[in-house]
């Protein structure tokens, strides 16, 4: 079976990878080399599709379950996307199947060992961080030391993320390693099928993942991230387009100069809820002259589909492309 590239970049190195695994052919996609998440690994080819896989996270297997394969899970290693399925309204059945998965590591991430000792023929997740990055999880080299492939979704932050290919080709390469590409095309056009029908407005929209403190700048999602690609979906223009990376900081004055018309809060990254949040925001003093405030334009959205690829960006989008809506 062809390779396909796990995530692209204008430049790379190409490195085929091990083989070691039961089932693995000899040849994979060549590995390229990512802007600022850690190398993202070549999409592996097997003989035979795998029979044993690991999830990092559930919006994994969320892809796998829809591609008719969530059989060959033997547990994940990581349940934080498992609640935002739960109200889902394209994916309604998805929670009770996703919370029923086997949880390796119900303490965290510090997972490694329970990873490797399931003997899964390939690890997945939606985020290269979940490889080594996070404390207590194995990297691509130590799960290839153990005969295991790892795959993830990369997006190319190499330039402005606007759209979510990243998701798109994370699909079409599970189904290509589960030789299910008719299934992973349907999954493609049902996504894209339910894309808030928007123009490009102009909107300005602030993204925000934590509450901005007197004295220190706002921090906000740069072009290079999901974010910027739900809220151009959506309609709206982030106001941290112009910077190339993932993060950009604003001082207060720059923010009310911009002066977005709608503010999302990433929810998830504090342990303030979702309304606290909002309401934490609204109160900000830095933020009391921006549109979004006058006008109750602030809302929240799980961080887990704003900053990530994965089969509920859509919703988000859905979610923000209505508050923009809302700008006359």
């Amino acid at each position: 079976m062809a390779g396909l590239t796990a995530c692209s970049s204008d430049t790379g190195s190409t490195d085929t990878g091990s083989t070691a695994a039961a089932g693995l052919s000899d040849t994979a996609a060549p590995r390229i080399s990512h802007g600022a998440a850690p190398e993202c690994p070549a999409l592996p080819t097997f003989d035979t599709p795998p029979e044993k896989v690991v999830t990092l996270d559930t919006a994994a297997a969320a892809v796998l379950v829809e591609l008719g394969v969530g059989d060959r899970i033997v547990g994940t290693a990581g349940d934080d996307y498992t609640a935002d399925f739960r109200d889902s309204a394209q994916f309604p059945d998805l929670y009770d199947t996703l919370a029923g998965l086997p949880d390796l590591d119900k303490e965290g991430r510090g997972n490694k060992e329970k990873v490797i000792a399931a003997q899964p023929q390939l690890v997945t997740g939606i985020s290269a961080y979940a490889l080594g990055s996070f404390a207590g999880t194995a990297s691509e080299s130590e799960l290839a030391d153990n005969g295991i492939h790892g795959y993830v979704a990369c997006p190319d932050e190499s330039g402005p993320v606007t759209d979510f290919s990243a998701t798109d080709d994370y699909i079409r390469g599970l189904g290509a390693i589960f030789d299910v590409p008719d299934k992973a095309d349907a999954l493609i056009d049902r996504l894209h099928d339910s894309l808030p029908d928007t123009g490009t407005s102009g909107v300005p929209v602030l993204v925000l993942a934590s509450v901005p403190e007197g004295g220190q700048d706002i921090r906000t999602r740069g072009a290079g991230t999901t974010a910027n690609a739900v809220v151009t979906v959506a309609g709206g223009r982030n106001i941290g387009a112009d910077a190339p990376g993932s993060m950009t900081s604003f001082s207060a004055e720059a923010v009310a100069e911009k002066n977005p018309e709608v503010i999302v809060v990433a929810t998830g990254l504090s342990p303030q809820s979702p309304d606290e949040m909002v309401d934490a925001v609204t109160s900000s003093p830095l933020l009391q002259s921006t549109g979004a405030v006058r006008n109750g334009r602030v809302i929240a959205v799980p961080q887990t589909e704003m900053l990530s690829p994965g089969l509920l960006n859509s919703e988000a989008a859905a979610r923000i492309a209505d508050a923009v809506g809302e700008v006359k």
